[in-house]
């Protein structure tokens, strides 16, 4: 691990500027250089880590940044491509462990303020803030008629550029489906900005939005990489590679599944 202390802030999650692509290029220089004595270089992880705050008084709230390589380790890195679905997979199966590192550094970058695990903002909140909308509990909300019905709050989206939230109830007779939309506060959006998936006191995972046809065919995969052998056969009963399809294990299958999915859902933007 390697902190480089430089004052540099890096505002897109982008190799391709700033001291990222530096530090890149320095790793790939010692990777391509010979060993002193002549022999092979073992491969290693690089962690490079940068904290701007330290030397920029304007940096505040840019916490720590961080960029992961590996030195002779060619599926494992910032500027590595892959080709396949299974060929992300294997790779994130082969770095589990330097993965769940890098997801524990995001987690757990900040000190705890509180005892009870509470969001900091709404823990020091003034007491006449408003209340919380929480998944599960029942709020007061406005029917299609403009009627207001108890009703349970089960989905909800952060409309951050909007401040405002738009949630999805359920009247508590069951009988009606309702969408409002909600002001919030800066408070509030700040607490949503530092813990998106607990926000509303349920975890819920957070979608990434996609920017190509393997990340898209990744998150298809979270949801089809358990369905069964003979659903997945039905749902490609019409490829032309039926055949080959049917001679593929379950695992192998669902992998395919999830590629084409992606690569299709990519083209038709």
């Amino acid at each position: 691990m390697i902190e480089v202390n430089v004052p540099d802030i890096v505002t897109e999650p982008s190799f391709q500027v700033g001291w990222p692509r530096a530090a890149l290029d320095q790793i790939r220089s010692v990777e391509r250089a010979g060993a002193p004595d002549g022999g092979e270089k073992p491969s290693a992880y690089v962690l490079v880590t940068n904290h701007s705050f330290h030397n920029n008084l304007d940096a505040i709230g840019s916490n720590t940044q961080v960029i992961a390589a590996g030195c002779r380790i060619p599926d494992f890195g910032p500027d590595v491509g892959f080709n396949r679905l299974k060929d992300v997979l294997e790779s994130h199966e082969r770095h589990k462990e330097m993965l769940a590192l890098l997801d524990s550094m995001k987690e757990h970058y900040e000190i705890p303020s509180t005892f009870n695990c509470e969001n900091p903002e709404f823990a020091f909140a003034p007491e006449d803030s408003p209340p919380r909308l929480r998944f599960g509990e029942v709020y007061s909300v406005p029917d299609a008629r403009g009627k207001e019905v108890p009703a349970r709050l089960y989905e909800a989206i952060v409309l951050e550029h909007e401040k405002a939230i738009m949630g999805c109830y359920q009247s508590l007779d069951g009988g009606q489906n309702i969408m409002v939309r909600t002001p919030i506060t800066d408070v509030e959006l700040a607490a949503w900005k530092r813990h998106p998936d607990t926000f509303f006191r349920e975890r819920r995972q957070i979608p990434r939005q996609a920017t190509n046809w393997l990340e898209l065919a990744l998150s298809f995969y979270e949801t089809y990489k358990s369905t069964s052998r003979e659903k997945l056969l039905e749902w490609m009963v019409t490829a032309d590679d039926i055949d080959y399809l049917k001679t593929l294990s379950q695992a192998d299958l669902a992998i395919l599944y999830c590629e084409r999915l992606g690569w299709g859902a990519a083209n038709k933007r």
